[in-house]
């Protein structure tokens, strides 16, 4: 419980948060519990059994760089059509885009 009431925290701490959970405890252990019963996840600690440290499981590490690649690929197959003048604008206004939402919860 202390990784959820930490997650809380952060994020009435930073309520413009990019992840914006703003999940219950209850969701929080629900997602957990069925991403270990699927695999992804392991919940372990070295030295103390009574905090809860989540860890990604080598099936876990691998789906996820698997979905970090295909999303990669999505948005190179999304610029791929422009010209190089076209992309760099486009990028350079995703690049200020994140920039002006990286300045806003600050």
């Amino acid at each position: 419980m202390r990784l959820v009431h930490a997650i809380e925290a952060e994020c009435r701490a930073r309520p413009t948060s990019s992840l914006d959970l703003r999940a219950t405890p209850s969701t929080l252990t629900s997602l957990a519990d069925r991403l270990e019963r699927d695999g992804y996840l392991e919940r372990r600690h070295p030295t103390d059994r009574r905090t809860v440290v989540l860890v990604l499981t080598p099936t876990g590490k691998r789906d996820y760089a698997a979905e970090k690649s295909f999303h990669r690929h999505l948005i190179d197959d999304s610029l791929d059509p422009l010209d190089a003048s076209a992309r760099e604008h486009v990028l350079a206004a995703l690049a200020g885009l994140a920039q002006s939402q990286s300045a806003d919860r600050a």
